[in-house]
């Protein structure tokens, strides 16, 4: 089902954990609203790049979060962030153009996990930027 014109609802509720796919959709489709603003605001961020991003983690239902051992406020929960990796850019140049924009977000993320990298990107304004890498928060 497409969302948006470079977005989908398989992209944006997608997960590894198979057994909790089925329950990450419903839990998507019953906030429509949310789920409707969430591709919009991704397709904000691909045109602003101008290149094609894979989401590596959308909308989080509640198990899925806590498989994933997201925070109890995670964003991810309210339908309002997107994990992501920009094709054809590295993370810091997606990052620093973001972060240079005009674009309104509530945070703006480099996250890293061991050797895995992404940008965690969130609907707000208060356009705070950091790095979390391997369980810290650091302001940047």
């Amino acid at each position: 089902m497409k969302l948006s014109r470079n977005f989908t609802l398989e992209e944006l509720t997608g997960t590894s954990y198979k057994e909790l796919l089925a329950d990450n959709i419903y839990y998507a489709m019953n906030n429509y609203d949310k789920l409707q603003s969430l591709a919009y605001f991704a397709q904000d961020v691909r045109d602003f790049l101008g290149v094609p991003m894979t989401v590596t983690s959308g909308v989080r239902c509640p198990a899925l979060n806590n498989k994933l051992g997201g925070s109890a406020k995670s964003q991810h929960l309210t339908l309002e962030a997107i994990d992501f990796i920009p094709s054809k850019i590295t993370l810091k140049e997606a990052f620093n153009r973001i972060k240079g924009s005009k674009l309104k977000f509530g945070q703006l993320i480099i996250e890293k996990s061991g050797k895995k990298e992404w940008i965690h990107i969130s609907i707000g304004t208060k356009c705070e930027t950091l790095r979390y890498d391997n369980g810290r928060y650091v302001i940047i």
